[in-house]
């Protein structure tokens, strides 16, 4: 019964966006270098991709909303899995 009450209150799940970053690659090696390997961790992911959320910040600034809204379901998912994280921790 509870999973069922839970199961409603799920965001929908999104078909993967044909894009989901806002600047091009040059763009964050030129201007944050540090945020690279977050980057190209995003900009490789695919339709049938695992989704790790410990690679990359959900809040991050390459993101564009499609992305956004495609990721926060699967996040709320995997969230949901981990009874014992904080939601600041995990995202």
């Amino acid at each position: 019964m509870c999973e069922l009450l839970l199961d409603r209150n799920l965001l929908p799940l999104r078909k993967f966006p044909y894009s989901i970053t806002i600047y091009p690659r040059e763009y964050v090696q030129i201007t944050r270098p540090e945020d690279l390997d977050e980057y190209d961790y995003i900009a490789s992911l695919t339709e049938n991709s695992i989704v790790e959320f410990n690679k990359f910040r959900i809040t991050s600034s390459d993101l564009n909303w499609s992305g956004i809204n495609y990721f926060l379901p699967i996040a709320q998912r995997n969230y949901l899995n981990k009874k014992n994280e904080s939601v600041i921790d995990f995202f």
